[in-house]
């Protein structure tokens, strides 16, 4: 296993776990998340993923197989 930064092309992943009730139920407010809020997140994670350690207050990372 790996931890990877987010990117555009992990938004049906993204989707897949915000989108679920019963999982979003344990997270933060318990509401699942629209598409729009979804975009939202991945951009910003791409946006921060370009500041400098320095400058940096959050790391947002998906977990892949090393497939």
């Amino acid at each position: 296993m790996r931890l990877q930064e987010i990117k555009e092309k992990d938004y049906q992943y993204i989707e897949k776990l915000t989108t679920n009730i019963n999982l979003m139920k344990y997270i933060q407010n318990g509401k699942i998340w629209s598409s729009e809020k979804i975009e939202k997140f991945i951009q910003y994670c791409i946006d921060d993923s370009k500041l400098d350690h320095y400058n940096r207050d959050q790391y947002w990372y998906i977990i892949k197989n090393n497939d």
